[in-house]
């Protein structure tokens, strides 16, 4: 019996340091590895927090330099703009200048040929004769070569004969 009741005993020790080895032992094991899938839980949570912060950062950052690019753009093309209005306005100011120029001139022209008109109606005859006679000399010289160029071929003729076939009535006949 006491073999029984050793065996008994020493059943209850094996149960014993077993449930002690697992109040030490075992379940700091089990903490530990709790607090390690913690830990690792925290990290992963931090890591993915810290991801989305940088992933929002960059998402900010990338807008913000989209909106600095739009906005250089807009810039540009408001130069662009005020450049070709101020290109346009410059080239309508000069072209109305120009049409005022011209305008004048003519307004100037005409006046000038109404006073000639008026001049020559005072003109008598031999004031108007005076005139074309002074004036003649530069008409005949201006159109010299045109009266040189019609009458050299006159120069080559040496004779003209005139053939009469009865139908001038006689006239231009001497006898």
């Amino acid at each position: 019996m006491r073999t029984q009741e050793e065996m008994a005993v020493q059943e209850q020790e094996v149960q014993r340091k077993q449930k002690e080895l697992e109040a030490t032992v075992i379940k700091a094991a089990e903490a530990e590895r709790q607090a390690a899938i913690l830990r690792a839980e925290a990290s992963k949570q931090a890591a993915i927090l810290e991801a989305e912060g940088s992933k929002s950062a960059q998402i900010a950052l990338a807008e913000a330099q989209q909106e600095k690019l739009r906005q250089e753009g807009l810039g540009r093309a408001a130069a662009v703009e005020a450049e070709g209005r101020a290109e346009a306005a410059k080239i309508e100011a000069m072209g109305l200048a120009q049409a005022r120029a011209i305008e004048a001139q003519g307004v100037a022209e005409a006046q000038a040929i109404l006073k000639k008109a008026e001049a020559w109606k005072q003109f008598n005859d031999a004031a108007r004769l005076q005139t074309i006679l002074e004036k003649l000399p530069s008409v005949l010289q201006a159109s010299a070569g045109i009266f040189g160029a019609v009458a050299a071929p006159l120069g080559n003729i040496d004779k003209v004969v005139v053939i009469e076939q009865g139908n001038g009535g006689g006239e231009g006949t001497g006898g």
